[in-house]
């Protein structure tokens, strides 16, 4: 395998803690996982999981200078964010379908139970649920600002309020009048 990392030919077949066999780069400790690796180890029969505590994400990741080559096929990889509160992306070839991880990626996954769903992470609906996510907390993050915190969140149980009410539209009405009390049209 050359490593898409440091660009090294000597890797080494391991097992993952959860059972799955990778080959790990020597020098990087990298992980490569091939699509049916990961398909005969997802197919296995477990022991029921237990349910982990997700971990705090503390990976230290430097911005990618260069697109990584699968060292299967030699294709381009993608990157795709993980999402649900984890910070770093994965490689991921549309090829051959392998998949790279860097050092204690793997580990992360497993700790925040996301192991079993690593091809989920690639697919149009898991990109979009983060994009959407993301676009929520920048949306959230500008009124945060411009409010204050205080304001913002009284603000958010106000709203929630007067989502769930039955006359929503007459709350609605009522807040957004200049003079409750005036006949004049506006």
């Amino acid at each position: 395998m050359l490593c898409p990392v440091c660009k090294v030919g000597s890797g080494r077949v391991v097992q993952l803690p959860a059972g799955l066999n990778v080959t790990q780069c020597e020098k990087c400790h990298g992980q490569w996982i091939t699509a049916a690796a990961f398909i005969a180890w997802k197919d296995k029969p477990k022991a029921p999981a237990r349910s982990p505590k997700p971990l705090p994400v503390v990976l230290e990741t430097a911005p990618a200078q260069t697109a990584k080559i699968c060292p299967d096929c030699g294709r381009i990889m993608g990157k795709y964010k993980v999402g649900r509160g984890i910070g770093f992306a994965i490689d991921h070839c549309g090829g051959c379908g392998g998949v790279w991880l860097d050092t204690d990626e793997w580990d992360v996954l497993v700790a925040n139970n996301l192991h079993p769903d690593l091809y989920r992470i690639f697919s149009s609906a898991w990109q979009k649920q983060i994009r959407d996510d993301e676009l929520r907390a920048t949306i959230d993050a500008a009124y945060r600002k411009r409010l204050g915190a205080d304001t913002f969140q009284k603000a958010q149980e106000i709203r929630a309020w007067v989502q769930a009410h039955p006359e929503k539209r007459a709350l609605l009405a009522f807040l957004a009048a200049d003079d409750l009390y005036s006949l004049k049209e506006h």
